[in-house]
């Protein structure tokens, strides 16, 4: 999956890498939220889904102001939303190469 970006004017901002902040953003953002078919009615939910697209493009001109300015809404929760998809992927990746090493009870390997 490709790095999410978003394009104002004639400038296109990618996503930076994921910081484990981010993904404390969006595993806070699923426990309070989850699924509820309501949540683009919440401001506390938009809020949060707010901090973490600023938070993971870590530029100081993609501000929440900046996004709110120049972002259509329909393009918020679609970036949103392939954010996580995206963030999840790569979690996904980078557990698929962690060496698996039995380790028992007392902590000794296996």
């Amino acid at each position: 999956m490709e790095r999410p970006s978003i394009k104002v004017g004639n400038k296109t901002y990618k996503a930076a890498k994921p910081k484990a902040k981010v993904w404390r953003l969006l595993v806070r953002f699923q426990d309070r939220h989850g699924t509820d078919p309501n949540v683009l009615e919440s401001e506390e939910a938009y809020n949060e889904m707010m901090e973490l697209l600023e938070k993971l493009f870590n530029n100081s001109d993609v501000t929440v102001d900046f996004l709110e300015e120049n972002v259509d809404f329909d393009e918020i929760f679609t970036l949103f939303y392939g954010i996580q998809d995206w963030l999840q992927q790569e979690v996904q990746k980078k557990m698929e190469s962690v060496p698996s090493k039995n380790v028992s009870a007392t902590g000794s390997q296996t």
